[in-house]
């Protein structure tokens, strides 16, 4: 957001594998959700050194995102092995992807 309302360009390096259709955007889905218990590792208190962590009040579920979604409109460029393309054509890419392993 700071660098689009100062008009920065953003890169995103990123290896061409790792450009998938199958991430499901605009929801929290299986695959962007890791195990809540690596987060809760940082709720044990330094002092006591202890292994137990401090409760969650009932209401509240704990959630270890793995990564977030960035909308392509803040995006100018995506870094691959390819070159540099733009967030638009990630499509053209997917097809094109999926046509070479087929085929």
């Amino acid at each position: 957001l700071a660098a689009n309302a100062e008009h920065i360009p953003v890169l995103v390096c990123s290896e061409t594998y790792k450009i998938s259709n199958r991430v499901q955007l605009e929801s929290l889905t299986t695959n962007e959700l890791g195990s809540p218990f690596h987060q809760s590792a940082s709720l044990i208190s330094e002092e006591s050194k202890t292994t137990e962590s401090k409760q969650l009040p009932p209401n509240l579920k704990n959630l270890n995102l793995l990564y977030d979604l960035t909308p392509s409109s803040f995006v100018s460029g995506i870094v691959t092995e390819l070159g540099i393309i733009p967030p638009t054509s990630v499509a053209v890419l997917l097809r094109e992807l999926n046509h070479q392993a087929q085929g």
